[in-house]
C-alpha cells in the first residue's frame, strides 16, 4: 500500500471537518488603515470567498509614525480616535471604491477616528455598502450621549 500523498491527506481532512463541524459564526474582517490600496483590494477579494465573512471593518488603530509626529505621540503601541479621523474616511472612501469597481458583494462597518456625530454621518455616507459604525474614542471621550447626536445627523 502507497503512503498517501500530503495533499489528499489534507483534502480528506477537510472534508471530514465540514462534514462534522458545527456552524461557523459569522466573521468580520477587520482592516488597517496601514494597508496599502493593493492590500485592500486583495483582503476584499479573499474576503468574499468565504461564506462566513459577511463584513469588512476599518480603519481603527494605525502605527503611522506620521500621525505620532503630528499629533507629538511618544507612547508605544496603536493609535485610534480623533488623530485617525482623515486617514480612516479617506481609506474608508477609497474600499468603498474598490468594493464597488470589483463589483464585490460585502457589506463595510466604518470604524476610526468617530468622535463626533457628523464622523459617523460622514461614514455612513462614504458609500452604499457601509451599513454599520463604531465609536469607541468617541463615547469614552464625549459620553452616550454621543449616541442620540448620531442618530440626529444621520436623519438629516
Amino acid at each position: 500500500m502507497q503512503p498517501q500523498k500530503p495533499i489528499a491527506k489534507v483534502e480528506g481532512s477537510r472534508a471530514i471537518a465540514r462534514f462534522n463541524r458545527k456552524p461557523s459564526p459569522p466573521w468580520i474582517v477587520k482592516l488597517s488603515p496601514d494597508m496599502s490600496s493593493a492590500e485592500m483590494r486583495y483582503t476584499a477579494i479573499a474576503s468574499t470567498a468565504y461564506e462566513e465573512a459577511v463584513a469588512l471593518e476599518g480603519f481603527n488603530t494605525t502605527v503611522s509614525d506620521i500621525i505620532r509626529g503630528q499629533y507629538g505621540i511618544t507612547e508605544a503601541g496603536g493609535i485610534s480616535g480623533d488623530p485617525l479621523r482623515i486617514r480612516a474616511h479617506g481609506k474608508l472612501q477609497e474600499l468603498c471604491r474598490i468594493i464597488q469597481e470589483d463589483g464585490l458583494d460585502i457589506d463595510v462597518i466604518g470604524v476610526g477616528g468617530i468622535t463626533h456625530a457628523g464622523d459617523a454621518a460622514d461614514r455612513l455616507r462614504a458609500g452604499p455598502r457601509v451599513k454599520m459604525v463604531g465609536s469607541l474614542s468617541g463615547l469614552l471621550n464625549r459620553g452616550f450621549g454621543l449616541i442620540p447626536d448620531i442618530l440626529k445627523a444621520i436623519a438629516a
